[in-house]
């Protein structure tokens, strides 16, 4: 089968299912999700899957950020985050061949890690990864914004990457401001991997952005729809009043029910673009990257709770999330031997 259009469908409704509790806004999520599609013209997933697999390979390196920081509740990030980007890294590393870095905050930097542990990532030092080929590391990224310019001109010029994937990673509004969902502002302890962002698109590098709500990178793409749907999108709780909506733009933006379910999809779509279902990381491979990620001290973004969630929804129904897509990539690239009368 030589047209994956079918693939793509399939997976982008599978990962905009919205199955999370009635305290987050209802009825936003579809809206999103259609806004990014008109815009892009093609089925989310699908899209950042080739578009990853045009720009890496075996001598290139894929930079891919997550974090959400806000103490007290999320000191060392939450559960919706570092488990699709580690999803998503650890394929790029070994479906594509290409080298994979992880920016976010430095209180992030231990949850990244115990999340590669339960994939099965092993991780190099910083120093050591920049020599080595295919290889993968963590690396915290500046908060301040004058040394996180100081540190996006250092990586374009040193490490020259060839894709930028945030996920679940906030970025400014209009006035400058980074916020929560809950229009609440966040800049103090977020990391400003917008910048690189930003950087990385003036020179022409892929930029992929993920994201569920509008305040995450990439959703500049939809800024003025999602202004209008999400509740503190034009008027945010923090004293600047620009609303919680980033005006931050990638080349392709990602819409899901979570933004770990967004990584999960491109992860899916690229493994049937490289014929290797096996690149798929099963249910129990995810019941392991979440209790690690929850046991470095992530807390479940929904409740608040450090018990094995993400968005309210329990481990079992994110290894439910892996099983299905699985069968998606399988039904719908499988071979059949036998006819219907």
């Amino acid at each position: 089968m030589e047209n994956y259009e079918f693939v793509g469908e399939s997976v982008d409704k599978l990962v905009t299912v919205d199955v999370r509790p009635p305290q987050l806004k209802q009825g936003l999520i579809e809206k999103l999700y259609w806004a990014a599609r008109e815009k892009m013209k093609r089925p989310l997933t699908l899209l950042a899957a080739e578009k990853l697999k045009e720009a890496l390979g075996p001598n290139s390196l894929a930079i891919i950020s997550t974090g959400f920081v806000v103490p007290p509740h999320f000191p060392v990030g939450e559960m919706d985050g570092p488990p699709g980007a580690v999803a998503l890294g650890k394929i790029i590393n070994r479906g594509l061949g290409s080298k994979v870095l992880f920016l976010t905050e430095e209180t992030v930097v231990n949850t990244m890690r115990a999340t590669c542990a339960g994939a099965g990532i092993k991780l190099y030092d910083y120093e050591s990864f920049k020599k080595l080929s295919r290889c993968v590391a963590v690396k915290d990224f500046p908060i301040d914004e004058g040394r996180a310019r100081e540190e996006t001109n250092k990586i374009i010029k040193e490490l020259k990457p060839s894709a930028i994937v945030t996920l679940e990673k906030v970025g400014r509004n209009r006035k400058g401001v980074y916020h929560t969902g809950l229009g609440s502002d966040m800049g103090p302890y977020s990391a400003k991997v917008d910048l690189l962002v930003d950087a990385a698109r003036e020179k022409g590098i892929l930029t992929i952005g993920i994201g569920d709500y509008g305040n995450e990178i990439g959703f500049g793409v939809v800024e003025d729809t999602a202004r209008e749907l999400a509740e503190y999108g034009k008027k945010c709780q923090c004293p600047c009043g620009g609303g919680m909506v980033t005006s931050v733009k990638t080349d392709v933006v990602v819409m899901a029910a979570m933004s770990n379910w967004g990584g999960y999809g491109i992860e899916t779509c690229l493994a049937v673009l490289l014929g290797d279902l096996d690149l798929i990381h099963g249910p129990e491979t995810e019941r392991r990257i979440i209790e690690q990620c929850s046991l470095a001290g992530a807390s479940d973004g929904a409740t608040n709770a450090s018990d094995f969630m993400a968005d309210g929804i329990s481990v079992e129904g994110q290894m439910a999330m892996m099983t299905l897509l699985k069968q998606v990539a399988l039904r719908k690239t499988e071979k059949v031997f036998y006819e219907r009368d």
